[in-house]
């Protein structure tokens, strides 16, 4: 048996006083009521999100107002445990594509000094993990549920998401966002047809969007070059016919190639986790975008980029993306734009990865996506792949 005496000193010390401070902080949450309100500007410090705020409810006319309120920095409304107020975080979110320079433009954006990003790893995946098991059920498109997602859960339930939101994504000490812009990045956002709705009604503000786009042929052979054990013993052209059974099964495609009319407007019901890792799929970024422009316009709360003028000229667009998310300028060195943001991973050989047939034909099989990717976001983008 090990007792304190084969345990030097300090150590035991240092145990005995993390294991009161556990127990005293147990004790306050679990026997005090809602924590009075917190001059929020006056201590930011001493702020943490665990600590709920009470508020006095709101009235109208007599009867208790329970819909959100947006200030300038918070959010207050009424979750599980009463009134509770927290900041407005995220200001923006990278919501895709996937393998189109959202690793480097996450790396690049983290060097402002006034940004600050998602701590641990860069990929949130909060809008698609934390809804599996709820009345949502954001693994599967249902067009019953379109626009009407909010009335499916209480007015608590959605409060606790935003707060376990923050928590989980962004830590809990509400100091970090005085006078800094926060955001995440997560890819797979773009293509999860209930997301846009979702991030809607958890941060009611409705942070912007930044989305980067690829030459959907460039970004299929690149996702397929990125999951070698998926496609292992599989070539590019087999990996291809792969995912098109896939997309054909859960009814996107019809058996001559085309897309499903009802797919296409968005009144098919198929299940989204099962194509998360079609590399076809990613790339009908119009029928994306639709569900996004619905909650976030174009220009105002949604900004597209195109990959190959982002990595053209790093510098030019970077000026334009923080212009508009709302950050001061800043002067980026050469080397933290043109830094090789994926560790020992070496960028994919496009050219030489995809040959002149498969390309031909891909490019075919992407024109109808792509034309209609053009008549939503103007001219400039048409026959740009």
């Amino acid at each position: 048996m090990i007792t304190y005496k084969r345990v030097p000193t300090f150590l035991f010390i240092a145990t005995v006083i993390v294991f009161l401070r556990g127990l005293y902080t147990y004790w306050q949450f679990a026997s005090s009521p809602l924590q009075p309100a917190y001059n929020y500007a006056a201590s930011p410090r001493e702020i943490k999100l665990e600590k709920f705020a009470a508020f006095p409810p709101p009235e109208i006319d007599g009867v208790e107002d329970q819909s959100p309120k947006i200030s300038e920095n918070n959010l207050t409304c009424k979750g599980s445990k009463g009134w509770i107020t927290y900041p407005k975080v995220p200001s923006f979110i990278i919501a895709g594509a996937q393998k189109s320079g959202t690793t480097a433009l996450y790396g690049i954006l983290k060097k402002h000094p006034k940004i600050i990003s998602k701590r641990g790893r860069n990929e949130a995946h909060y809008f698609t993990r934390h809804f599996f098991n709820t009345s949502i059920q954001v693994y599967k498109y249902r067009p019953s549920i379109r626009g009407n997602m909010k009335s499916l859960e209480s007015q608590e339930f959605w409060c606790d998401r935003g707060l376990a939101y923050i928590k989980n994504i962004f830590g809990r000490r509400m100091h970090r966002f005085i006078d800094t812009t926060s955001f995440e990045k997560t890819p797979a956002y773009l293509h999860y047809p209930h997301v846009p709705e979702l991030i809607s009604i958890i941060c009611p503000w409705k942070p912007k969007i930044v989305v980067i786009l690829r030459n959907p042929v460039d970004r299929a052979y690149s996702h397929f070059d990125m999951d070698p054990i998926r496609y292992k013993n599989h070539t590019f052209e087999e990996a291809i016919s792969k995912n098109l059974r896939k997309l054909k099964k859960a009814g996107v495609i019809l058996k001559e190639g085309a897309a499903n009319p009802k797919w296409l407007k968005h009144e098919l019901t198929y299940g989204v986790a099962r194509l998360d890792n079609n590399m076809l799929f990613r790339g009908f970024y119009a029928t994306q975008l639709e569900l996004w422009f619905e909650h976030f316009p174009l220009g105002e709360k949604l900004m597209v980029i195109r990959y190959e003028k982002f990595m053209e000229n790093k510098a030019a667009v970077m000026n334009q993306i923080l212009e508009f998310v709302g950050v001061s300028q800043y002067n980026y060195t050469h080397d933290i734009l043109h830094k090789n943001y994926f560790g020992n991973k070496t960028k994919t050989n496009i050219v030489h990865g995809v040959s002149n047939s498969t390309r031909a034909s891909l490019r075919k099989f992407f024109k109808p996506h792509n034309d209609k990717l053009a008549d939503l976001l103007g001219e400039e983008w048409r026959d740009v792949w």
